[in-house]
């Protein structure tokens, strides 16, 4: 009996030592045509990084495309300086901003837009010409005059001359050229009239065109070598050979003591200098030759009427200038 107990007791020990120390055992097999599901994974995975940053206007892999988003135009511009043949002296400003584009003169003056050029009657003071975008500054720059004599001492340049810079539309106006290239052939364009005229140029060469101008207006006639402007002049190009006006917003009416006393301004453009300046108030006329007044080409000048009669009658004093009529002076509504 005790043999019987001690033989069990050595049989459980070998049994519970198989048991620990054995391999695990794999589950049993789906039956057959069940899915096996597969064995889940616990590892942890980092999240994806970023994409790189491109750089401006490259182009990633694959066929999408980059497009660098647009850059904003400055708001500069560059400030520079010509003088036309009937010594105007003229400013012009480069810029690609769409602002508002405004010019301050020297004298403090806002300059006068004519075409694509700013007009300054003074120039050369010690003061600079000073650009503005918007309201805000974007350049500015002082006229010198040795400066511009000494324009086209490099060893490409261009240099152009108007035989007449205001003309009545119709009419023409000789363009005249001077290029000098060394031994370098360009290509010189110009505007003539409606026509564009395009030379091939070598050396020092001097040529030119008589060019119409059929529509008045104000143009600028630009000579270009290989694309590039090297000069250019203005051209002002009117309807009528020569005009005359009373400038109504010049009326003015004074009291003097006795006296009364009527004033106006007169502006003509275009006439000989044998013409006159015909009027005649309160029973006194008045000539005076057009080679009398200043600018007489293009002139503005004072009339005046004075007489202890009384109050003049309303527009009683025409003015002429030649055979055109140049309006009457108006008398002011308040007197």
């Amino acid at each position: 009996m005790k043999l019987a107990i001690l033989v069990l007791i050595v049989a459980s020990a070998l049994l519970f030592a198989g048991c620990t120390g054995s391999a695990p055992q794999a589950p049993p097999a789906p039956p057959s045509g069940q899915a096996q599901m597969p064995a889940k994974n616990n590892t942890v995975s980092p999240p994806p990084a970023p994409p790189a940053q491109l750089p401006e206007n490259s182009t990633p892999a694959g066929n999408e495309t980059y497009v660098a988003p647009p850059a904003n135009v400055p708001d500069t511009c560059t400030v520079g300086f010509q003088m036309d043949a009937s010594n105007v002296y003229l400013v012009k400003v480069d810029t690609e901003s769409a602002k508002p584009l405004t010019v301050r003169c020297p004298n403090g003056k806002m300059a006068e837009l004519k075409g694509s050029l700013y007009v300054c009657t003074q120039l050369d003071i010690d003061s600079p010409v000073v650009a503005y975008l918007g309201g805000s500054e974007c350049g500015r720059a002082s006229f010198q005059r040795s400066a511009y004599e000494k324009k086209g001492s490099s060893k490409i340049y261009c240099t152009m001359s108007l035989s007449h810079t205001r003309i009545t539309a119709g009419e023409t106006s000789e363009v005249t050229i001077q290029t000098s290239t060394g031994d370098k052939e360009v290509t010189l364009t110009y505007n003539c009239g409606n026509e564009t005229k395009t030379q091939k140029r070598a050396g020092l060469v001097t040529d030119g065109s008589i060019c119409k101008f059929s529509t008045p207006g104000t143009y600028e006639v630009d000579a270009k070598i290989d694309g590039e402007t090297c000069d250019s002049k203005v051209i002002e190009v009117f309807a009528n050979a020569h005009e005359c006006f009373v400038l109504q917003d010049t009326f003015g009416f004074a009291k003097l003591g006795s006296s009364y006393v009527y004033t106006a301004r007169v502006a003509g453009r275009g006439y000989n200098g044998q013409d006159e300046l015909r009027y005649r108030c309160y029973g006194s006329q008045t000539n005076v030759l057009v080679s009398a007044i200043p600018n007489s080409a293009d002139f503005t000048t004072g009339i005046e009427c004075r007489s202890i009669e009384g109050p003049m009658p309303e527009n009683s004093v025409t003015v002429t200038v030649g055979n055109d009529n140049c309006g009457s002076i108006a008398v002011p509504a308040a007197q």
